[in-house]
């Protein structure tokens, strides 16, 4: 073009195609959008449960992971209030928690201050094995069985299945656990 016509019209030819182009990837292009990521009601209400649980969890393992033995390991469903609890059942639930949350502070602020190194391998350790199952039943819930846009008209969801991108651990993280939970290895 540019050698018959010269630099302008060649200029114009490829301004031409790079609309072309452009609006044909506009109208046919794959692309992931938020409504890849929503979840149906009964899929969010089961990941609210199972976020609601790990926070008790967290709290156990950390205990563990502070020194704590027995009886003085708070049990995760003592903390919680339970399901339809009224407001004076929920506010002592809170209370517990908070009790128990600042206790595991004390401990966990002991073994930090006499050795960090070994004991913050032993926290992560304790809360990421007690965080797995929670973690892979919020995934099971919400993926791919509880997303509004099933696939294959999920995007989200072809591409990480396809393989052509990312993964199930990918997806599970931006749609399901808020984020990436782990970074290299911790």
């Amino acid at each position: 073009m540019q050698e018959l016509y010269g630099n302008g019209v060649a200029g114009e030819m490829l301004s031409a195609l790079s609309r072309l182009m452009t609006l044909y990837l506009q109208w046919h292009g794959f692309t992931c959008g938020m409504d890849d990521l929503l979840l149906v009601p009964a899929a969010e209400d089961a990941r609210q449960a199972v976020l609601r649980r790990a926070e008790a969890a967290a709290i156990s393992a950390s205990a563990v992971a502070g020194g704590a033995t027995g009886a003085a390991v708070p049990a995760p469903g003592a903390l919680l209030a339970r399901p339809g609890a009224d407001a004076k059942e929920r506010e002592e639930a809170r209370r517990r928690f908070m009790s128990a949350a600042v206790g595991v502070s004390d401990s966990l602020g002991e073994r930090y201050r006499s050795n960090r190194d070994q004991a913050g391998k032993v926290h992560d350790m304790k809360v990421t094995s007690a965080m797995h199952p929670l973690s892979s039943e919020a995934i099971k819930a919400c993926i791919p069985s509880g997303q509004v846009k099933p696939f294959p008209s999920n995007c989200m969801s072809l591409m990480t299945v396809s393989g052509a991108k990312g993964s199930l651990v990918n997806f599970s993280q931006i749609a399901v656990l808020l984020g990436q939970q782990e970074l290299e290895g911790r």
